[in-house]
This record gives structure tokens, C-alpha cells and sequence, in this order.
């Protein structure tokens, strides 16, 4: 938020049409690849959540 870049908190403060990217580069396969990455890392910090203690501070 600070120094030479600018900061926006919507993608229609970057572009006029509030789209970033290009679609046409896309393909079914990447879609599932991504899709595919994206449920891992989700099922990986929902297994992090689960497994996770809190530390005893009693035992100090």
C-alpha cells in the first residue's frame, strides 16, 4: 500500500472494464489442472485446521 505501485481494492480500479487477464488462453485441460490445485491446497489448510492443538499454557 505504499511506495510506487498503486493499491486498488477492486480489479475496476486497475482497468476500465474490471477484467485482468486474457481468456482466450485458456483451455479445459488448465481449468482442470487449476481446479485440481485449488482442492488440494483447500483440503490441505482445512487438514491444518483440524490437526491443529492449541498449546497448553498451564503447563508452563
Amino acid at each position: 500500500m505504499e511506495g510506487q505501485l498503486s493499491f486498488a481494492w477492486l480489479t475496476k480500479g486497475l482497468t476500465q472494464s474490471g477484467v485482468l487477464g486474457d481468456a482466450t488462453a485458456a483451455t479445459e485441460e488448465k481449468g482442470d489442472r487449476l481446479l485440481a490445485s485449488l482442492c488440494d491446497g483447500w483440503v490441505n489448510v482445512i487438514r491444518d485446521i483440524y490437526r491443529f492443538q492449541q498449546p497448553d499454557v498451564t503447563k508452563r
